[in-house]
């Protein structure tokens, strides 16, 4: 397997018909060496900013946060996958952000989450700093909460309210969605067992104590025909953000104190089995 170093660019992609603004951040494959920098101020990562990206193809990993979270949300992962090989883009969903969730409770928020990814996409692949260095083919996306449901979007998985939502745009793209992981994922009571099932891999984790789910994201197993369910022990909902700062930590504790298990306990065996998941999904031929 090659090693590679994380390289790293933050972008705004514009899309006209629905005047929206959508931020995306993306690491990516590169030979040269990293620093310490600082996203938004707050988080730690090691990357080389604005690196020349690698000439070899990579898969493409797309990451859709929860509610009134950010692009930056599980960047330790990102770059862990980078290192190993894929160009990934975390999605910045509007409206539905720490920085504005003004329409996080909204109908148009469910629609609109699945069109952000795909805007994303398709910027990439049209994009000449990525396009000849992207796999359009091999395509997989991760979760959580509620990136978990737009993942599931994303994987032709419709509930019946949202038949307003024009699927043959998303369907466009179902063939090149290689896989999907979902870290506690949200909103299954908007899905019953007669929605069409998909038997696209899945990677499914499950908090053993979700303060925010319970054991309702289990409900959402019956819909996938090829799935692997890791029960993270003595975990809560929250596992899967990034470390916080302590000045964070007294701000919010609720997402960023964790009362069982700790998260940088727990990075590094999901970095471990996403890695191994994708490795087979998207690369394997």
């Amino acid at each position: 397997m090659n090693n590679y170093f994380a390289g790293f660019q933050d972008a705004i992609y514009y899309d006209n018909q629905r005047n929206r603004e959508v931020r995306a951040a993306i690491w990516y494959p590169t030979q040269e060496s990293p620093e310490q920098s600082t996203y938004f101020n707050a988080y730690t990562g090691y990357v080389k900013h604005h690196a020349v990206i690698d000439k070899a193809q990579f898969p493409l990993i797309l990451i859709s946060h929860g509610s009134k979270g950010h692009r930056i949300n599980q960047h330790y992962l990102a770059e862990y996958l980078a290192k190993q090989g894929f160009i990934v883009a975390a999605v910045e969903h509007p409206f539905d952000t720490s920085f504005d969730d003004s329409q996080s409770d909204k109908q148009t928020n469910l629609i609109n989450r699945p069109l952000d990814v795909l805007l994303v996409i398709k910027r990439l692949m049209s994009d000449s700093f990525y396009k000849t260095s992207l796999d359009e083919k091999n395509i997989g996306m991760i979760g959580h909460s509620f990136g978990g449901f737009t993942a599931l979007l994303m994987a032709g998985i419709f509930p019946d309210y949202l038949d307003c939502f024009n699927k043959n745009k998303v369907t466009a793209y179902l063939k090149n969605i290689k896989g999907i992981t979902l870290l506690a994922p949200a909103l299954s009571e908007l899905f019953d067992t007669n929605c069409a099932k998909t038997n696209i891999p899945i990677l499914f984790f499950k908090s053993e104590f979700d303060e925010a789910l319970g054991s309702s994201d289990l409900n959402y197993l019956p819909l996938f025909t090829n799935k692997k369910l890791i029960n993270l022990k003595n975990t809560g909902h929250y596992i899967y953000l990034m470390k916080c700062p302590d000045k964070l930590k007294d701000i919010c504790p609720v997402i960023c104190v964790d009362k069982g298990m700790q998260r940088e306990e727990i990075h590094p065996i999901l970095k471990k089995n996403i890695a191994e998941f994708f490795n087979n999904t998207l690369k394997m031929k």
